[in-house]
Parts: structure tokens; C-alpha cells; sequence
């Protein structure tokens, strides 16, 4: 052979062991990141693959792009959030090998290599009842046991019906077989249950108001919330009755245990607070002068805890009346032996 095609040849060979190196093939191994087994959209916006992370309740960008898990667990085709769309799976997916950076000079172009086919990973499977949309058409978590608390009933805006619907919401938001944690997630619920015409102008204004579209999250605590559905729809006409009651309620003739029964029912309409002043002046004009009179009469300090005045005067009552039931029987009955 000529010398100075030896030379050509000897280049050829060199190009052709350079191209099929381990340095332009990937790894067979499967690649483990965090958001293997979540669920898998795109971003509209960005075109970038995104992963639902549920600890925080939102969407999140996958480290690698194309991510690698995109394809086992994509979002479901009835999702309406129009930011995100679910990946379609192709028959071969789109591939691009980079040179690397030694490559001679003015090299011939690369060969396609086909990517070794990876071994299948395991994928987790979730239950549909665990991924089924809430409301706000957000994946819900779930304790895995079933709730006993009855699904709150519908609101329409009805402030006669306002109160005993906040009071079944409230027991459905609290009990932790629900996975009803964060502020975003009770403030979502508690607005999918409020529906009608009476009251969709203030769940859309409140919205507007309140929620951060461009963040995805509300601005707003649970607590304010809460504070804005008393402003909107507490029957402020029915709070006035109640607190004209308690400042005319009595004990009279009942036990100390049924009057506080009543008083404290009155307390919670009238929206007032159990150990402000006012109520523990409520109570001592409400409550036999008797009993009020030997709280007294025995301290030198005034009780200024509500639970603590109520305990001592149920006491209080108590002894008074098995004395009057002793001084009512015969002689050599014993009250207490009963």
C-alpha cells in the first residue's frame, strides 16, 4: 500500500474507533431522581417538563429536561388546567447526540447511534380514589382510611342556614383522615361547597381579590377567611337577638349545669368571646346572688377565667342544693351515702 494512503487509512480508523466509544453512548443503568413515580406534565408556557410535588401541593420543574420518568406516570386527559397538558408517549422519542468537545478539527459528522433500550424501572401504582381531582382540580393526598365525617351539605348564601353549614365544614376540614392540611387546601374546599346565585358573585370577587394566579396560591390565611365569611354571611340580625338574651338571661330555678348550657349556646350566636369582661359580668348578673355572693365571700382575688368561674359556681350549686335536699328529709337520712 502506498505510504500515503496508509496514512488516510490510519486517519479513517481513528475517526471510526472515536465515534463508537463509550464516551457517545449512555449508560444502561437506570437513573433514580425525585421525581420518579410522580405525576408528569408539560408546561405550556415553558415547554419544560414538570412533576406534581405533593408535600407543597403544586407543579415543579424536573431537574433534567427531557426528564426521564416523563413517560410513566402522565397526567390524565381530563385536566382542564389549560397550563399544563399531559405528554404524549411516542413510538421513538426524538434523540440528539452532541459531539464531544475533543473531536479533531473539521471531523465528518457523527452517525446516529440508537440509544440502548433501558431496563423497565418499577412504577408506582396509585389508586384513582387517592388522584382523583379535588375541586379546585388539584391531586388530593389521602390517609388511606375513610373519613367518618359527613361531606358538609351545599351553601347558597342563605345567612339563616349559614351557621349550621359552617359548623359541618369545619368538622369535615378538621378531621385528619381527610389530608385537609394547608390554609390553600381548606380555603379551596370550603369555596367548591358554597354554589347559587346568591352567593357566586362573592366567591368569584373573593377570588379575584385574593388568589395569585401567576403563584398559584392564595394570599390569605385560613383564619381571614373565615373572618370574611362571618362578615359576609353571619345573619347579623340574629346576633343581636342573642346578645339582647344574654343580657337578660337568668338561672332562676335551674341548675347551675342547665343555665350554663344555655348561656354559653347564646354566647356562641351572640359571637362574643368567653373570657372577655363582659361575659364574666354576664355571668355574675345572671347566676342566683347566693352563689355569686360565697364565691366572694371565700377570695380575696376575683376569678377572671371564664372555665374557672363556671367549674366553681357548678360546684358551688351543687352543695347548695343536696343541703336544702338533707334539711327537706327525715332525721338520720343521709344525702351523701346516696
Amino acid at each position: 500500500m502506498d505510504p500515503q494512503d496508509q496514512g488516510l487509512f490510519e486517519q479513517l480508523v481513528e475517526r471510526v474507533a472515536t465515534v463508537f466509544s463509550p464516551i457517545h453512548t449512555r449508560s444502561s443503568s437506570p437513573i433514580i431522581s425525585a421525581c420518579q413515580g410522580e405525576i408528569h406534565a408539560v408546561n405550556t408556557k415553558t415547554n419544560l417538563d414538570v412533576n406534581w410535588y405533593d408535600p407543597d401541593g403544586r407543579w415543579q420543574q424536573c431537574t433534567h429536561q427531557p426528564c426521564q420518568h416523563r413517560y410513566e406516570n402522565s397526567l390524565d386527559d381530563k385536566y382542564d388546567d389549560k397550563r399544563y397538558r399531559p405528554i404524549s408517549n411516542p413510538q421513538t422519542p426524538p434523540q440528539s447526540l452532541t459531539p464531544p468537545s475533543h473531536s479533531p478539527a473539521k471531523s465528518p459528522p457523527i452517525p446516529y447511534i440508537p440509544e440502548p433500550a433501558m431496563p423497565s424501572q418499577p412504577t408506582l401504582t396509585i389508586p384513582d380514589d387517592i388522584m382523583a381531582d379535588t375541586p379546585d382540580n388539584t391531586p388530593r393526598r389521602s390517609t388511606g382510611t375513610k373519613s367518618l365525617i359527613k361531606e358538609p351539605s351545599e351553601f347558597n348564601g342563605n345567612k339563616q342556614q349559614f351557621k349550621e353549614w359552617q359548623r359541618q365544614l369545619f368538622a369535615y376540614l378538621r378531621d385528619p383522615r381527610n389530608g385537609i392540611r394547608t390554609d390553600g387546601e381548606k380555603i379551596d374546599i370550603a369555596l367548591s361547597y358554597m354554589r347559587g346565585m346568591n352567593v357566586q358573585d362573592w366567591v368569584q370577587n373573593y377570588y379575584d381579590n385574593h388568589f395569585d394566579e401567576l403563584l398559584e396560591e392564595w394570599n390569605v390565611t385560613w383564619a381571614l377567611f373565615k373572618q370574611a365569611l362571618n362578615d359576609a354571611f353571619l345573619d347579623r340580625g340574629r346576633v343581636l337577638m342573642a346578645q339582647e338574651k344574654l343580657e337578660a338571661i337568668q338561672q332562676g330555678s335551674d341548675t347551675a349545669d342547665d343555665f350554663f348550657k344555655k348561656f354559653e349556646s347564646l354566647i356562641t350566636e351572640a359571637g362574643y368571646q368567653k373570657d372577655s369582661p363582659f361575659i364574666i359580668r354576664m355571668i355574675e348578673k345572671a347566676v342566683n346572688p347566693r352563689t355569686i355572693d360565697q364565691i366572694y365571700g371565700s377570695r380575696k382575688d376575683r376569678i377572671e377565667n371564664y372555665a374557672e368561674y363556671k367549674e366553681t359556681i357548678i360546684s358551688i350549686d351543687e352543695m347548695w342544693r343536696r343541703r336544702q335536699e338533707q334539711k327537706r328529709a327525715p332525721r338520720g337520712w343521709n344525702s351523701w351515702a346516696n
